[in-house]
């Protein structure tokens, strides 16, 4: 199937999205509306099998399933635990706790265990953190913006990872703190396959990376925005000072933007992401232009990893019915050694996406995505909160 039939789905779902709650609101008046009141009250009362309540906590349980390319088809659970404002505040930025845990597993033996937290207090403090422990029959491809048709290493991984930032506002506004991103990796071969001794991070090990960060904050919404800026400039240093084997700096600049363009619910959201690093730094840290929060399409999150890297992607967002929305996304990005050929080999993704709101009362969604990039490459994801 070609990228131009690729195009074409991802518009005519574009288009159904368009239609959709017109169409709804027209079913609607000519059956009264019983038919999409009952259907919408049979799915509230499923959800309530999988919905725990007691005070200000409550915990949903959903089953899951996916695949990709690299585990295949994935199977496990995912418990989401929320904690409500112990009181109201004059602040529109104190927020519930969210606590999200996963337990995957997949039929070539991949396995990932993964706590997301995210929190705010009435003191403008927020946390965000992710602790990840999972073991996967890899790949790995050369470094560079290498042809698609290159063949990859096959290795096996075991990594635990714990990243998230600590961040103090400021008139609601704006945001300074730190950030954090360090773990341990342990690899070896597979099927009579090593990773060359000349790749920066073949033999594992600890790396550990700590430094400031910034950011301008006016949406009216972290998880699931309609209007405002996001604007984030970071840094991280990695040396033997904080216990790691590699010695690198890496320097991020995340930019976004959510409107309405339409007087209905449709919101486009975009973003432009920057990334440069010097150093040792690890094959695995590199950055990249792929992956669940990228370029989404690219089979391999590292498929396309070097000093610098950079994408822009674009996201229609339209709420269809009940706790279901559609998006349309797409984008393009290269990585290079140095800025001067940035623009030298550039990769595109196009794809479609499902969202499922998590609690009736906060627009928290699992994330069902499905892309295709340049080559015939593809990807399919399911996660929790959106790409950006």
């Amino acid at each position: 199937m070609g990228a131009l039939r690729y195009i074409s789905l991802c518009l005519l779902w574009c288009s159904l999205m368009m239609s959709l709650r017109s169409q709804e609101v027209d079913t609607m008046q000519q059956t009264g509306g019983g038919f999409m009141l009952r259907l919408s009250a049979f799915g509230e009362h499923a959800m309530d099998y999988l919905t725990f309540n007691r005070g200000r906590h409550s915990l949903v349980v959903f089953p899951v399933a996916g695949y990709s390319p690299v585990a295949k088809l994935e199977l496990g659970v995912m418990p989401i635990w929320r904690i409500a404002p112990l009181s109201a505040s004059g602040s529109s930025y104190y927020r519930p706790t969210t606590i999200a845990t996963s337990l995957l597993a997949s039929t070539t033996g991949m396995f990932e265990f993964e706590v997301d937290v995210e929190t705010f207090t009435r003191q403008l403090w927020t946390a965000k953190l992710k602790s990840q422990f999972v073991y996967l029959p890899d790949r790995y491809y050369p470094i560079g913006n290498q042809a698609v048709d290159v063949d990859p290493i096959k290795y096996k991984a075991y990594r635990y990872r714990l990243e998230g930032h600590l961040m103090k506002g400021w008139r609601e506004v704006f945001f300074y703190g730190v950030e954090v991103d360090a773990g341990f990796n342990e690899h070896h071969g597979r099927d009579g396959m090593m990773l060359p001794e000349e790749a920066v991070g073949s033999s594992g090990g600890w790396c550990n990376a700590l430094g400031p960060m910034v950011a301008l904050d006016t949406r009216d919404n972290p998880t699931w925005p309609e209007r405002g800026v996001y604007v984030k400039m970071s840094s991280l240093f990695a040396g033997r000072f904080l216990g790691s084997e590699y010695r690198f700096e890496q320097y991020v600049f995340d930019g976004r933007l959510f409107v309405k363009p339409f007087r209905q619910d449709g919101i486009l959201a975009a973003q432009l992401y920057v990334e440069r690093g010097d150093g040792s730094i690890p094959f695995y840290k590199m950055p990249a232009i792929g992956g669940k929060a990228a370029l989404r399409g690219i089979s391999h999150p590292l498929k396309y990893i070097n000093n610098n890297a950079w994408y822009g992607q674009a996201e229609y967002r339209r709420h269809l019915w009940w706790r279901f929305s559609g998006v349309v996304f797409g984008g393009v990005g290269a990585s290079s050694a140095d800025f001067s050929g940035a623009f030298d080999r550039v990769y595109g993704s196009v794809g479609a996406g499902l969202r499922i709101q998590v609690m009736p009362d906060q627009k928290l969604h699992l994330r069902i995505d499905y892309g295709v990039a340049n080559g015939g490459d593809h990807g399919l994801y399911l996660t929790l909160r959106e790409s950006f």
